[in-house]
């Protein structure tokens, strides 16, 4: 469970100070590493910031080449109605499409995992009124995440395949959503402009809480300068 804001001791109030002084800009992987209370995770809370916006640059480069992937398929689906074609583009294009598409839900489970951290960890509000609000998109990625990470148990044989709604199904995709076992992923543009929506709601929520936690600190100061 995280800490409380607290006010630091002098000692740490100063070294804090300094480090903010030196800073040009705040944001919010920056407000977290100065305010988080606990300072045994404020490293952490701040890295775990920036790895939520390095994987939703992650997650739209994915988008890019889904794209490209299905666009490609469907070319050399035309292609191949024609006499003397093989199929080996077509094959070679769904292969990789199925891949990007792996990696999209890894994008999208990750930032899950980093809010999770955040939420355990920052003692910020903010964090879990984020999380609350799109905790099932959230968890549903992490299922499918789950789904391709974990594919060999969801083969005839296993435990899990006898779970799946539609066993029959082991991955198919229709236009941009991908399905397994009967269940439907958007993997297309859409869903990143919901992932996109996310990150920039925790970031600016982080940011409102963050001020207000900084100027408590810098309270802390104007106190200290009186004594």
């Amino acid at each position: 469970m995280a800490k409380p804001f607290a006010p630091l001791d002098p000692r740490q109030l100063r070294k804090l100070l300094r480090e903010i002084d030196s800073r040009r800009h705040y944001d919010a992987a920056t407000l977290l590493h100065w305010t988080v209370s606990d300072r045994e995770y404020c490293v952490g809370c701040a890295v775990a910031m920036d790895q939520i916006n390095k994987y939703l640059v992650g997650a739209r480069t994915q988008i890019r080449r889904i794209k490209r992937s299905i666009e490609k398929i469907d070319r050399s689906h035309s292609d191949m109605m024609k006499p003397g074609l093989s199929r080996t583009s077509w094959q070679a294009a769904l292969e990789q499409v199925f891949l990007d598409i792996h990696y999209y839900f890894v994008c999208w489970d990750a930032v899950r995992k980093m809010i999770e951290f955040l939420k355990t960890h920052s003692g910020f509000k903010a964090v879990g009124e984020v999380y609350k609000h799109h905790r099932r998109v959230l968890e549903q990625y992490g299922d499918a995440r789950d789904h391709l990470e974990h594919y060999d148990e969801r083969l005839r044989g296993r435990k899990k395949k006898e779970n799946l709604a539609v066993p029959s199904d082991m991955g198919n995709l229709h236009g941009y959503v991908y399905t397994l076992g009967g269940e439907r992923y958007d993997a297309g543009p859409d869903s990143l402009k919901k992932l996109e929506r996310i990150v920039s709601d925790l970031n600016g929520k982080i940011c409102e809480e963050g001020i207000v936690r900084f100027q408590k600190i810098r309270e802390e100061e104007s106190k200290l300068g009186q004594h």
